[in-house]
């Protein structure tokens, strides 16, 4: 919170551009939070896609398991609705709420405190010191509905475009060339059997522990 406006509202167009390209391919990252977004220099790489679903997967499953960090939670997300496209855009918002303002929009002393506060309350948004502009692009996309917030990632940058006179574009050379920080995907079968292998082992008194282990993104879970 020590670097100029302009600097942060950077870093939240870069993540917002990383979005984009996860949305345009149909994928939800359900858990971002600060700990997944690492600044290299002035390039944001968004990290960790253990929770990561296809948006038709996540469309397909009637009930959902609350997946995610409390923190960062959409109001839905929390109340175990299916998570969508303006789930990710919250949990944008209150990172930018944190760079833009310096403090959690919510309580969170306790776990019943931050639940209810991210259901019923409406954080607070310093118009004198963000400006009207920013702040009501802020405020949109902490709304409790999804159906209120904005309707894609490309729609933030352009509010934010417009809010503040800036000109980021959507996406990025870097965007295309890998703006997201993941490692290649490898397959599991030979490694699932081996694993199933040792939970039979285990089941005959003569299992072993195991450590698995390996970069963010890489699919560990």
């Amino acid at each position: 919170t020590d670097r100029s406006i302009d600097y942060q509202l950077d870093l939240v167009v870069q993540m917002l551009q990383a979005l984009a390209y996860l949305h345009r391919h149909n994928i939800l990252h359900r858990d971002l939070k600060p700990g997944n977004v690492l600044v290299v220099g002035d390039e944001v790489k968004v990290l960790d896609f253990g929770i990561a679903m296809l948006r038709k997967q996540a469309a397909a499953e009637d009930e959902q398991e609350t997946a995610g960090t409390p923190m960062y939670m959409a109001p839905e997300v929390l109340r175990g609705l299916q998570p969508t496209p303006a789930a990710d855009l919250y949990a944008v918002g209150v990172m930018a709420y944190e760079l833009f303002v310096g403090q959690h929009p919510f309580h969170y002393s306790s776990m019943n405190n931050l639940y209810s506060d991210i259901l019923f309350s409406t954080p607070e948004i310093p118009v004198d010191k963000l400006g009207a502009g920013l702040a009501l692009v802020l405020q949109r996309l902490l709304l409790k509905s999804p159906e209120d917030r904005y309707a894609s990632a490309g729609d933030v940058i352009q509010a934010l475009n417009e809010a503040t006179g800036h000109h980021f574009a959507v996406e990025t050379a870097a965007t295309r060339s890998s703006f997201l920080e993941a490692a290649p995907f490898a397959g599991r079968e030979r490694e699932m059997n081996q694993l199933l292998d040792e939970l039979q082992a285990a089941f005959a008194r003569e299992g072993r522990s195991w450590l698995i282990a390996g970069e963010s993104g890489v699919g560990k879970s």
